[in-house]
């Protein structure tokens, strides 16, 4: 359980120790922005100061969907569920086969949730992630899946130089942006000259995805497939998967 509270009241909940005891039995808690786990040494609430990584979300490899454990923070980002996640990884396999591309480049991969199924096919992926705890907990599930040797894990933003070094030398991109698109992005793959062939685009922002697509439009990027995967089902959201290609 993560309590994103003020410092404040999370002090005022470790002094007084009953309620956060409580859940402590219940659950492995972690407090603030920061995610601290919430420990109790010689009968004295503390803060870790670093996030515990373990598997409280998985991801499925390969035709038979073999289920790989994925390593985070409590309060990290995860998909809602196994149902839904299994499709939408699914979904996302079924498009990046559409592409020949062996030598992919992944934008804000996370935990490794499509970096790993995508490395099962056999491509070599190079994963940019910019939360340096995201990226040891993929780098551990790479390794316990064997499939470290084909994921170069990279802490790094989209706009660093390593970024558009890794640009120029992908076949294909994944990039699974924030609700707020792409950004100033779009723009900049639209305007390069070489690099991708091939965008596999996943967005739970139909607005910003349309944005963005529009954006590339000019620069002849055309799109090949989109799926909508219902993973809130009775809500407004969802996840599309878009092959663009130019």
């Amino acid at each position: 359980m993560w309590l994103d509270l003020p410092n404040e009241q999370i002090h005022t909940l470790m002094v007084d120790g009953r309620w956060l005891r409580g859940l402590m039995a219940q659950a492995q808690v972690e407090l603030g922005q920061r995610r601290k786990p919430l420990e109790d040494r010689l009968g004295a609430l503390h803060l870790h100061r670093q996030p515990h990584l373990a598997p409280w979300t998985r991801t499925f490899l390969g035709d038979d969907e073999r289920p790989q454990a994925l390593y985070g923070a409590v309060g990290d980002f995860s998909q809602p569920g196994d149902a839904g996640n299994r499709a939408l990884v699914r979904t996302v396999r079924q498009a990046a086969a559409q592409v020949s591309a062996q030598d992919w480049l992944e934008l804000g991969a996370g935990a490794g949730n499509f970096t790993l199924p995508l490395a099962a096919t056999g491509a070599a992926v190079k994963a940019l992630e910019l939360e340096v705890r995201a990226v040891a907990g993929l780098r551990q599930a790479a390794e316990e899946a064997g499939l470290i040797d084909r994921i170069d894990p990279i802490a790094a933003s989209w706009e660093s130089p390593r970024a558009a070094d890794a640009i120029r030398g992908a076949e294909a991109l994944l990039v699974d942006p924030p609700r707020s698109g792409l950004g100033r992005f779009a723009q900049r793959l639209a305007d390069a000259k070489d690099g991708p062939g091939a965008l596999l685009y996943v967005s739970c922002a139909a607005e910003s995805f349309i944005t963005d697509l529009g954006t590339l439009a000019p620069a002849g990027w055309r799109v090949r497939s989109l799926t909508l995967v219902d993973q809130l089902p009775q809500t407004p959201h969802g996840e599309w998967v878009a092959l663009v290609t130019r």
